[in-house]
């Protein structure tokens, strides 16, 4: 299985912004305002965030999802974050993609531990990052960060390997 991870194209942010936001379909009452709807100087911010942090996955030159690797230098931790578009959800793809992208972080990022998790009713995700030999550390509970007032439980993992 070829997966690559690339910058993103204009088109890869917009599908991801708007994946993020509501998987793809507009989930009403998403707090977070649809691409279309921000100001030229927002969406110019957005996609210039997207293309530091974002990388997009392709299969066989397929998008099937995004992977963010946040290394931040008044950060202890690499945070990476992933998701895939709803029509490759449930394919194994992710416990994947998941090594893909912490190889990546091993010859291009700083030299810190990886973090990563996911809610905690998120069994796929959780699975998919035990499945990438991330060993669970801790649960907490955390605000949406997609806007919304809602606190969640979130699992937080640790890469064993790494540094």
């Amino acid at each position: 299985m070829d997966i690559v991870l690339a910058v993103p194209s204009e088109n890869d942010v917009l599908q991801q912004y708007e994946s993020y936001r509501g998987d793809g379909d507009g989930e009403p009452g998403s707090p977070i305002i649809p691409f279309d709807q921000l100001s030229t100087e927002e969406q110019n911010k957005k996609t210039q965030a997207y293309k530091i942090f974002i990388k997009s996955v392709r299969i066989q030159g397929q998008g099937v999802g995004w992977v963010s690797i946040i290394d931040k230098e008044d950060k202890e931790t690499i945070n990476l974050g992933f998701g895939l578009f709803k029509k490759h959800r449930g394919q194994g793809l992710m416990a994947k993609i998941i090594p893909v992208a912490v190889s990546y972080i091993m010859k291009n990022c700083s030299q810190k531990p990886i973090t990563s998790g996911a809610r905690v009713q998120n069994f796929a995700a959780n699975i998919s990052l035990e499945k990438a030999g991330f060993i669970f550390i801790k649960n907490s509970f955390m605000t949406d960060p997609a806007g919304s007032d809602e606190v969640f439980e979130y699992k937080t993992y640790k890469y064993p390997h790494w540094p």
